[in-house]
This record gives structure tokens, C-alpha cells and sequence, in this order.
């Protein structure tokens, strides 16, 4: 039987608030072992601690991840899971899950290529990936990982928003990425400009009346991003298609359907090339008439 990880074993054990005495005894773990896993917990946002006297008091943020977390170990007992729970690599898998492709998981994620693939080769040989039509996936029959892996992923983007501006509104998020509205005026490193605020710098300047959206990640955004974000800030709006489809029309950029894949988009953005090649707006867009007004509005197409 392989040795569950520390921050797994943690993770099964907390049913409920505990001590790090307690879950060292129940885990049959060194102290200092527990402790550190704990605090590299709690600092990626996945448990809250408080201090009762000296003992150092953790629970789960998320109520259902301890039983996540136990199903695996039950159920999978000879999985090796500290391969998996190395680092964050759990990060990694939860965004090659969502996109299904190495290179755009290794831009998400700010890593190399190289890495993402030797995560791949580490993983895949023992059932934990599967590749259908070239995309790559966790394995269906593990659908506790892939919903545990949701929960430590949106911790921990919970917590590195809160330390952007507690106040954030939150639009969407992937792994170590958030789209979010402030009240704001943000400046600091890995924090852009996004989807309609972004909009001028590309020639489309929108007035925004409800705040300031921003993109926090590891990577840079171009007008691919801001097309597809615009999106996702109101994604009912037919206006604020139309104000992407303005972008699109005026940059055309040539990876929008690829960057589609990280925000879950690649429909809606095939549907706007088609909508400004064909001016045909079917249920998703303005009529072209209401459209061609915005587009003489922001000089689009002239």
C-alpha cells in the first residue's frame, strides 16, 4: 500500500476543526511534518487556522474536501498519490483538465512546457489521464480528484484575489487566473487592465460605469484575452458581444478560438467570427443594423 501524502492525509482527517496534535496522532505523521503541511495549507487559502491557548486549531475551507480527499485514499489505496499532491501540481492537472491542451495549461499556470509534459509523462502511465481527441483530461472514473482538485484550485484563488482587493467581485476564474471587477484603481505586478477596461487600449474605448475589471495571472493578456473577457463579464449581454465583436473586427486576432479554450468560450468565439464575417447574429447577437451603429460609433470597419 503506498503512503498517502501529509496534505492528503490532513485533508481525509479533518471532518471538523482539529489540532495539529490531533491530526498528527491520527494521521500517524511526525509533528513538524503536519505542521508544515498545514501551514502550506493554509497559506494557498485550502484551511483556516485560530490559536486556542498554544494548540494551533485548522479546519477545511471547503466543508465537502475532507471527504473528497478520504474516497480517494479508500478507494484508490494504491494509487500513488504524493505524485500527484507534489508541489502544485494539483493546480496543473485541475487547468489541463479544463483546457486539455500542455501549452496553454504551461501559459496558464506560468510554467514551461517542458514541465507540463513531464507532469504528463509522471501521471499518465498510471490511469490518471486519459488523451480523446487530442485533448487531454483526468480520468472519468476519478471524479473525486477532479472535484477535489476544483475546491483547492478555487481556494486558492480566492486567496490571492483577497490579497489583490478584498472588496474584488469575482467574474470567473482557472487555477492561479481571476476575472474580477474592483472599485479600485489597481497598479501592482500580475495584476491587468481586462475585458471592457481594456477595451482603449486597442482602439475601442469603451465608458465604464460599474467599475474596473482586471486579470489577475502569470502571464501577460493580449486582445484575444480582452475579446474573450468582455465576454465574460456579462455573459447574457448582446451589447457586450457586440463591443467584442467590434475588437475582433478591428485586431482579428489568429489564436482567439485557441485562447477560447481557457475560458470555456470556443462556441461563442466561433459563433463571433461567423457573426462579423456573415453579419448573421442568430439568438446570441444584435441585428447588424444596431451593430453597424457601434461600429461607426468607435470608427470599426470604416
Amino acid at each position: 500500500m503506498t503512503r498517502t501524502p501529509p496534505q492528503l492525509a490532513i485533508l481525509a482527517n479533518l471532518d471538523g476543526p482539529r489540532t495539529v496534535k490531533e491530526l498528527a496522532a491520527i494521521s500517524a505523521l511526525p509533528y513538524q511534518g503536519v505542521y508544515k503541511a498545514v501551514r502550506q495549507l493554509v497559506q494557498r487559502g485550502i484551511l483556516t487556522s485560530h490559536r486556542e491557548g498554544k494548540n494551533l486549531v485548522v479546519e477545511a475551507v471547503a466543508a465537502s474536501a475532507p471527504a473528497l480527499a478520504r474516497g480517494l485514499v479508500h478507494d484508490h489505496a494504491r494509487q500513488d498519490w504524493g505524485r500527484v499532491f507534489r508541489g502544485d501540481r494539483p493546480i496543473v492537472l485541475y487547468v489541463l483538465d479544463r483546457v486539455g491542451d500542455p501549452a496553454l495549461t504551461a501559459e496558464v499556470c506560468g510554467k514551461t512546457r517542458r514541465a507540463v509534459y513531464h507532469t504528463i509523462q509522471s501521471l499518465g502511465p498510471r490511469g490518471l489521464l486519459v488523451k480523446r481527441q487530442g485533448r487531454y483530461a483526468i480520468n472519468p472514473r476519478l471524479r473525486r480528484l477532479k472535484a477535489l482538485l476544483e475546491q483547492l484550485a478555487e481556494a486558492e484563488g480566492r486567496r490571492r484575489l483577497r490579497a489583490v482587493d478584498p472588496k474584488a467581485v469575482p467574474l470567473w476564474s482557472l487555477g492561479p487566473e481571476v476575472l474580477f471587477r474592483s472599485e479600485e484603481e489597481l497598479d501592482r505586478p500580475g495584476v491587468y487592465a481586462s475585458a471592457l477596461s481594456a477595451f482603449a487600449h486597442y482602439g475601442v474605448p469603451l465608458v465604464i460605469m460599474d467599475g474596473r475589471y482586471y486579470h489577475l495571472a502569470s502571464r501577460p493578456p493580449d486582445v484575444a484575452d480582452a475579446i474573450l473577457q468582455g465576454l465574460l463579464v456579462d455573459p447574457e449581454s448582446r451589447v457586450n458581444r457586440s463591443y467584442s465583436a467590434l475588437l475582433f473586427e478591428k485586431h482579428r486576432p489568429s489564436n482567439l478560438t485557441t485562447k477560447a479554450r481557457i475560458y470555456g468560450l470556443e462556441d461563442l468565439a466561433k459563433a463571433l467570427i461567423r457573426y462579423v464575417e456573415d453579419h448573421r447574429p442568430g439568438d446570441l447577437f444584435l441585428p447588424w443594423r444596431d451593430h453597424n451603429r457601434y461600429r461607426r460609433q468607435y470608427g470599426v470597419g470604416a
